[in-house]
C-alpha cells in the first residue's frame, strides 16, 4: 500500500503587503519541510493586488480565484477542487511547527470517526506577551474541555467535508 497524499490549502488576499514578502515566503516553503507527500498546493486567492499570487506560483502552487469574497468562499471553492483524501489547511501568517504534520495526523487516524483535526494556533506576528496569552487561553480551554473552533491549520477528511458543503457565505 502507498503512503497517503495531501493536498494543501490556502485562502488568502494581500497577503505579501499584510505579513511581508519574506515571511510569507516562509509560511509557504515551511509547508514542503513539515508535510510529506504533498500532491497539490491551491491557493484560493481574493485578488490580491501586491505580489502574493506571484510568489505562490514561484512556489508551485496553484492560484486560483475566489468565485466570491470572503474565507467561506474559498472554503468551499478550495474543497471543489481539491481531489485527496486527506486535505490540510493553513494561514497566510501560522507557521507550522516541524511536529505539527505527525501530531495531527496521528490524531487523525486514531479513530475513523474522527473528520477534523485542528493544530495548536500561535500567531508569529504577535509580540510574546500576547503568544503567552495564547498559550494560556488553550491550556485553559483545554483543562475545561472546550474546543477552539477555526477552519485553518487543520488536517481533513475530504470526504466527509464534502458531504457538508457548501458552507454558508455568511
Amino acid at each position: 500500500m502507498s503512503a497517503p497524499t495531501f493536498d494543501v490549502l490556502i485562502w488568502c488576499k494581500n497577503a505579501v503587503k499584510a505579513v511581508g514578502y519574506d515571511l510569507f515566503r516562509h509560511v509557504l516553503k515551511r509547508v514542503e519541510e513539515v508535510i510529506p507527500n504533498i500532491h497539490r498546493k491551491i491557493a484560493i486567492d481574493d485578488y490580491s493586488e501586491d505580489k502574493t499570487r506571484q510568489l505562490l506560483r514561484e512556489l508551485g502552487w496553484e492560484v486560483y480565484d475566489n468565485p466570491s469574497q470572503g474565507i467561506a468562499s474559498a472554503f468551499n471553492e478550495a474543497f471543489r477542487i481539491a481531489d485527496c483524501k486527506f486535505v490540510i489547511s493553513i494561514e497566510q501568517d501560522i507557521i507550522l511547527t516541524k511536529e505539527w504534520f505527525k501530531e495531527v495526523y496521528r490524531t487523525l487516524l486514531s479513530d475513523e470517526k474522527i473528520a477534523v483535526v485542528q493544530g495548536l494556533r500561535l500567531p508569529i506576528y504577535c509580540p510574546s506577551y500576547m503568544r503567552k496569552f495564547e498559550e494560556y487561553r488553550f491550556e485553559w480551554f483545554k483543562r475545561h474541555g472546550i474546543q477552539i473552533v477555526s477552519i485553518d491549520n487543520n488536517l481533513y477528511r475530504r470526504e466527509v467535508i464534502n458531504k457538508l458543503l457548501p458552507v454558508p457565505l455568511e
